[in-house]
Parts: structure tokens; sequence; C-alpha cells
């Protein structure tokens, strides 16, 4: 089965299937934004399974990401607790929908 992707949309594919968190994506050189059509990505040695689904059938359990980091006098910023294991979303940022 072919998808369709090329080597630069990888990581972005790795993460999404949970092979590698989204913050540790690869950042390629500008000049390796554009897709190499001419070498198409071949996956057909690995089994692609979901690895998580939600239905959302049922209320969503949010933490929200500044119920558990603080800003240092530093500027930077610490963890101070981790997200409930039973929270589905992790909010972050102050904005609001």
């Amino acid at each position: 089965m072919k998808l369709g992707l090329d080597c630069c949309h990888l990581p972005f594919l790795l993460a999404a299937i949970g092979m590698i968190p989204m913050g540790a994506a690869a950042v390629a050189p500008a000049t390796d934004l554009q897709p190499h059509r001419d070498y198409p990505l071949d996956l057909s040695q690995y089994e692609l399974r979901p690895v998580y689904e939600n239905g959302f059938r049922e209320a969503q359990k949010i933490a929200r990401e500044e119920d558990f980091v603080e800003r240092l006098p530093s500027g930077e910023w610490r963890r101070t607790a981790r997200p409930p294991a039973d929270a589905e979303w992790i909010a972050e940022g102050w904005a609001a929908a």
C-alpha cells in the first residue's frame, strides 16, 4: 500500500504514530523542506497500527498546563507536577475557546 508520503513528512508521521515525541522532530535545513517526489517513502516493511482512539462519546478530562508548571524569576519554566493520569488532553497556553 502506497501512502503517497515522502521523506520530508517522516518526522510528522513518526510523531503522529507515537514513535517519537512531536517536540523531538528533527529540524531540517530549509533546502530539505521541498518534497522529494522522485523518492516516495516506502512504508511497506512496517505494520502501522493505531495507538490511540477516541470516539468523543463521553466528556473529556482536560488538564490545563498552567496547573502543573511555574515560571521562575529567571524566566525559565519548571514543571511542578505531572498531569493527572486520567487526563485525555493537555491544554497548553492561556487561550480560551
